[in-house]
Parts: C-alpha cells; sequence; structure tokens
C-alpha cells in the first residue's frame, strides 16, 4: 500500500494516519524583555510542527527575562528563573511556570529549596525530566526537576566537577536522547563543555574548537545530537555536537548575527532559533530553521514581539 509522510506520521492510501512518537512535536518561546527599562514581559509565542510561529500570546505567569526552559513528563514545559521587576530594580527570580501539552500556561510556584538566580540553562534528562544549570552565582547549581515539573534537588558545583563560577553565558540542549549537555562560553575563555548523564549525574567537562562566544541559544536536532547556534560574534556560528557530546563540526555565516537569543526542537527532529538581540542593541524576532541533518536555513521573518533574553522548549500532545 503505497505510503506517504506527514507532521502527523505516516498516511495511507485510505487515509489513515500512524502517528510517530514525535511527529506532534512543537515548540514555545517564551517570556524575555524589549531592554527599556522595566519592560520584562510573560507573553509566548508558539511554534507549529512545520516551524510556524505564531502571534504573541498573553501568559499570567511572571514577566521576566534571562530564564531557563525545559520539556518534563514527556509532553510539558516548564520555565524557571530569571529576573523580574521590584519597584523599578531587576531581582533575582526562582519563580516555576508550568505549561500543559497544549502549550498552555497552568501555574506558577517558587520553591523554597533552589537558589533565585538569572542567566541559567535549561534541558531534559532521562527522558522526562528538566534540570536548570549554572547562572548569577558562584557555586555553579545544577536544580533537578521530576517527571511532574516539581522541585526534586539542588546540588552545587565544586572543584573536578563541572566548576564554581557563575556563568550566564552558556546554552543546553538534550543528546543521545536522554542525556545533557551545557556549552559554557565567556570572553577569552575557551569553549567548554559538560556532560551529563541520563541521571542528571555530572559526567565530563571538555574543551573543544568551536567558535567562543557568550550567550548563543542551543537544541536537540536529528532526534539525539546537539547543535548551539549564535551568541556574541559576527559569524553566526552553528556547532554541532554528536549523539555521544563530542564536537563535531562547525559552520558561519547563516543567518543574522545576534544573542541571547532561544531555540528548541519542533517536529520531532528539528530544531528552530528564534529572537535575540544585535551588538548594535536592535532586537529581533527572526527565526531560523535545523533540519534534521542539521543544515540551518536562513532567517525567516520574524511574528511577535521583537525581544531578547528569553527561552524556549517543545511540547507534544
Amino acid at each position: 500500500m503505497p505510503v506517504s509522510l506527514s507532521a502527523n506520521g505516516i498516511v495511507y492510501a485510505d487515509g489513515t494516519i500512524e502517528s510517530t512518537p514525535f511527529s506532534d512535536t512543537k515548540a514555545i518561546f517564551g517570556f524575555g524583555t524589549v531592554g527599556t527599562g522595566t519592560s520584562y514581559l510573560s507573553m509566548n509565542n508558539l511554534v507549529s510542527v512545520f516551524g510556524n510561529v505564531g502571534t504573541d500570546n498573553s501568559t499570567v505567569g511572571t514577566a521576566r527575562y534571562n530564564l531557563g526552559a525545559a520539556s518534563y513528563g514527556g509532553n510539558r514545559v516548564i520555565f524557571g528563573f530569571g529576573l523580574y521587576d521590584v519597584s523599578g530594580t531587576a531581582t533575582n527570580s526562582k519563580a516555576i511556570s508550568k505549561f500543559n501539552n497544549l502549550g498552555v500556561y497552568v501555574s506558577e510556584s517558587s520553591p523554597s529549596g533552589p537558589t533565585a538566580r538569572f542567566g541559567v540553562a535549561a534541558a531534559t534528562y532521562g527522558g522526562d525530566k528538566a534540570m536548570f544549570g549554572f547562572g548569577s552565582t558562584g557555586v555553579a547549581p545544577m536544580t533537578y526537576f521530576n517527571n511532574m515539573g516539581d522541585y526534586v534537588s539542588q546540588t552545587n558545583g565544586a572543584t573536578n566537577t563541572w566548576g564554581t563560577s557563575s556563568n550566564n553565558n552558556l546554552a543546553a540542549a538534550t543528546y543521545g536522547g536522554d542525556k545533557v549537555i551545557f556549552g559554557v562560553y565567556s570572553a577569552g575563555g575557551t569553549p567548554t563543555v559538560n556532560l551529563f548523564s541520563n541521571t542528571g549525574a555530572w559526567v565530563s567537562q571538555n574543551t573543544h574548537s568551536g567558535s567562543n562566544r557568550a550567550q548563543p541559544a542551543a537544541a536537540t536536532y536529528g532526534g539525539d545530537k546537539a547543535i548551539f547556534g549564535f551568541g556574541f560574534a559576527s559569524t553566526s556560528p552553528m556547532t554541532i555536537f554528536s549523539n555521544l557530546g563530542v564536537y563535531v563540526s562547525e559552520t558561519t555565516g547563516v543567518g543574522t548575527a545576534r544573542s541571547r537569543l532561544a531555540a528548541a526542537g519542533y517536529g520531532g527532529d528539528k530544531a528552530i532559533f528564534g529572537y535575540g538581540i544585535s551588538s548594535t542593541s536592535v532586537n529581533y524576532s527572526l527565526t531560523n530553521l535545523v533540519s534534521n541533518l542539521g543544515i540551518v536555513v536562513g532567517d525567516i521573518s520574524g511574528v511577535g514581539t521583537a525581544r531578547y533574553a528569553l527561552a524556549a522548549a517543545s511540547f507534544s500532545l
């Protein structure tokens, strides 16, 4: 029987559809700032299985920026931490905002255990749990959430592990199906990645030959590989890591150079990078799509409010 592929799965000649496990994977970009005064945002934009970005949606959660996001429970999203406004002052947050498998805001809490901070990176580990790492504190905390999106524990970095330095110039993604790679970058430093297992345990720290730049974004592509893109660099670098967390290659020159953007997977095996700010403080709502082979497409005209320091993650039905 003739078959074809669609965003919903395998389509047979009689019109029946056999869904694939990841065919309905979508993404959500959330929160951020436009950079004027205390213009912190609580909006979000949903991304379809085809990589199309939807218009702005109002979110009930705390307006903030410089936060992280990850999938949990196999199909939902958690946004966490960041900076929010307290009487005109940017203040560290530990607000945890949950979104359901339709990309709709569900609830928000501020658990007592985690360290309030900004500039975190986050990713899914173990298939259905989330971890938020590093940020603006000198103990380099890793904060763990279970498959219900609830806080479980926090472990601080130490000598001979992932380190104790504060860092808000990083990004993170899932690789190998259930493990996490944090890419740590800083001006004048050496590009470094920290690998974590499917239990959230630190495995190793490795340097690589890719571009050193601050505040890139990262996402999973091809089902089990990771790509780090853009950041404070004029060449728009896209750095690829294998399903073993090993540096593979880097390309440059595709898409508008910008930093403090966000990225997430969509369509099961592809990735989308979106929004950000230029070195001359121009805000963008542009997106760039990444194929399941890691090929990056040039700029796509943006939808929604141009902003930066937002976060993004995948969700599915």
